[in-house]
């Protein structure tokens, strides 16, 4: 702010934004937090053209096969279930993922 004489809306404004400053850096030593500045690329940088995989090796060429393949693995999720083998039931919900994210590109 420039001025020649300090208001008091100016000095309250000042104050009010000097105790929410305080507030924030007691806030982040408390909870381990290290401010850093976001950094944006130059206009002169390369950008990465690399496009993102969709399709994996798994990829199902109609939707009977896909229908067929996240029946299959349903199925082997409940047994899984059932049986408590909690690292398997990850696995197949990771594949169902998968499986789910195929059959909104259909």
């Amino acid at each position: 702010m420039y001025a020649d004489v300090t208001t008091r809306a100016m000095k309250q404004a000042i104050d009010e934004t000097d105790r929410r400053r305080q507030l924030q850096i007691a806030f982040n030593e408390d909870n381990g937090i290290s401010p850093v500045s976001s950094v944006r690329k130059l206009a002169g940088e390369e950008t990465s053209t690399e496009e993102p995989t969709v399709h994996t090796e798994a990829f199902c060429e109609n939707l009977s096969d896909l229908c067929d393949q996240i029946t299959a693995k349903e199925q082997q999720l409940l047994e899984f279930t059932d049986t408590g083998d909690e690292q398997r039931v990850e696995d197949i919900r990771r594949q169902l993922d998968g499986l789910y994210r195929q059959f909104i590109y259909i």
